[in-house]
């Protein structure tokens, strides 16, 4: 029973994280109910989900106050067949070519979203080998200075390789980087 519960949180967890739809009733009973007792408002199709992810790149971070505030440039990254039609859609390879590294990024319109960030919020980034898993956690004061050019961290790809974002409503409380093979 244990287990299938645990495999039922799992599965709503990875529904809010790909941007699952609003319709909870398509989801498996434990899964469903996971959602349920986590976020009762999106399970009963009020709104979306309490917690987003996004996937884009920051084009601005500045201090306001007691908070930061973020300018965000979202895009889709895709893989698998959806990766081939949409660069495909858009010219960026030939009909039957496949995208280098199973993944594309779509960002074609680069209009601007402005979010808060929390000065606590997670922020991990991609450091050089050595440290543990190639990740490092740096304050959002640290990551303002990797985007002036003014930090002494040392990343392992640049910030431009994309950027995940955890949000509710307009807070960010999670920022992790993306790696690109």
């Amino acid at each position: 029973m244990r287990r299938v519960a645990i495999v039922g949180l799992a599965a709503a967890l990875a529904a809010l994280a790909t941007g699952f739809g609003h319709d909870a009733v398509s989801l498996a009973p434990a899964a469903r109910d996971a959602l349920t007792a986590a976020d009762p408002y999106w399970s009963k199709g009020y709104g979306p989900p309490a917690r987003r992810v996004e996937f884009g790149h920051i084009v601005k971070l500045r201090r306001e106050g007691a908070h930061w505030v973020m300018r965000f440039d979202p895009a889709s990254i895709v893989s698998g067949r959806t990766a081939n039609v949409a660069a495909t859609e858009d010219g960026v390879i030939a009909p039957g070519d496949v995208v280098p590294n199973d993944n594309y990024i779509r960002d074609s319109d680069h209009k601007l979203l402005t979010y808060v960030v929390a000065s606590s919020a997670n922020v991990r980034v991609l450091t050089r080998p050595g440290d543990q898993y190639g990740q490092s956690t740096i304050s959002v004061a640290e990551l303002a200075r990797i985007l002036a050019g003014k930090s002494t961290i040392h990343l392992f790809e640049p910030l431009a390789t994309g950027i995940w974002i955890d949000y509710h409503v307009d807070t960010v409380s999670r920022i992790q980087q993306e790696y690109h093979p």
